[in-house]
C-alpha cells in the first residue's frame, strides 16, 4: 500500500517532492497506466487549483503533442514550476536555518533542502550540528560512538531535545504548584511549651519575703496613688509590698533609702 501524491500547489520548494511521489505513484500503478497520454493525464489529477491548473489547461489548448510524450512534459513542469538555480537557492536558505523550536521541526526543515545539495554525510551532519541549540550541541559531544550518518545523528538530536523540553515543564510545574509536604502543616515532634500564667502571691509570710526581696532587686519606681492606697488597705509594707512590717522599719530597704 501506498500513499498517492498529495496535490501540488504551485510553491517552487515543493517541485522536486512532488515529482518524486509522483514517479513512486506510476510505478504502483505501471500495470494499468501504460501510455505517456494516461501518465499525463493521471498526473493532472494531483494539479492543485490556481496556478497548476492552469498551466495544465495551456498544455491541453495550445502544446497538446507534450501528453504524449512523457519526458518532456515533466521537463516543461520543471521549467515552469522549478527555480532556475535551485542549489544556489536551497544552500541561501540552509546557511539562515537555526533551531529555534523543537529539533524535529528543523530537521525537517533542514532535510528538505538537502534534496537540491550535494553534500557528504561529513558535511551534512556538520552542517546540521552548527545550527543546533547550543544546549543540544553540548549534549551531543558525550555520544559515543559518534553517528556516522544524519539520519542516526539527528535521531539522537531529537530524543535530547525531547527530553530538556519535557524536564522544563516539569520543572515549570513544580515551581508553580507547591507540593503537599511543603503546605501542609508538620507534626510536631518537640514538648509542648508550659503555658505562662499570672503569678499569684503565695498565702505563706516568708514566701511573700521571699517575693519582696525579688522584686526590690529590681529598681524601684514611684508608686501610684491607687498602688499606696492598696498596700496601706491590704496592711502591706509601702516600700516593699511585703507583708509582717511597716515602710519605716522595711528589712529590703538599702542604706540610702534609710538614710532618706
Amino acid at each position: 500500500k501506498y500513499e498517492p501524491p498529495r496535490k501540488f500547489n504551485g510553491k517552487v520548494e515543493q517541485v522536486k517532492l512532488f515529482l518524486d511521489e509522483v514517479e513512486n505513484g506510476l510505478f504502483h500503478e505501471q500495470n494499468t497506466i501504460t501510455t505517456d497520454y494516461a501518465r499525463a493525464i493521471w498526473f493532472s489529477g494531483y494539479l492543485g487549483d490556481g496556478n497548476p491548473k492552469s498551466w495544465w489547461f495551456s498544455v491541453k489548448t495550445q502544446n497538446p503533442a507534450l501528453l504524449n510524450s512523457w519526458g518532456d512534459l515533466i521537463d516543461a513542469f520543471k521549467s515552469h514550476f522549478g527555480e532556475p538555480n535551485a542549489a544556489a537557492s536551497a544552500l541561501r536558505k540552509l546557511r539562515a536555518l537555526r533551531q529555534n523550536g523543537a529539533c524535529s521541526t528543523y530537521t525537517a526543515r533542514f532535510k528538505e533542502l538537502l534534496v537540491y545539495l550535494d553534500f557528504t554525510e561529513a558535511t551534512k551532519i556538520e552542517e546540521y550540528k552548527s545550527r543546533l541549540k547550543p544546549a543540544v550541541r553540548e549534549k551531543m559531544i558525550t555520544v559515543r560512538p559518534k553517528p556516522m550518518t544524519l539520519d542516526a545523528y539527528a535521531e539522537i538530536a531529537i530524543e535530547f531535545d525531547n527530553e530538556m523540553h519535557e524536564y522544563k515543564l516539569d520543572f515549570e510545574s513544580e515551581k508553580k504548584t507547591p507540593s503537599s509536604s511543603s503546605s501542609a502543616p508538620r507534626p510536631s515532634t518537640s514538648t509542648p511549651a508550659p503555658a505562662i500564667t499570672a503569678y499569684v502571691a503565695p498565702a505563706d509570710p516568708n514566701a511573700m519575703q521571699i517575693d519582696a526581696v525579688r522584686h526590690s532587686a529590681r529598681p524601684r519606681g514611684k508608686l501610684t496613688a491607687d498602688e499606696r492606697n492598696r498596700r496601706i488597705a491590704a496592711g502591706l509594707c509601702t516600700y516593699c509590698g511585703g507583708s509582717g512590717h511597716y515602710a519605716n522599719d522595711c528589712p529590703n530597704k538599702s542604706d540610702a533609702a534609710k538614710k532618706r
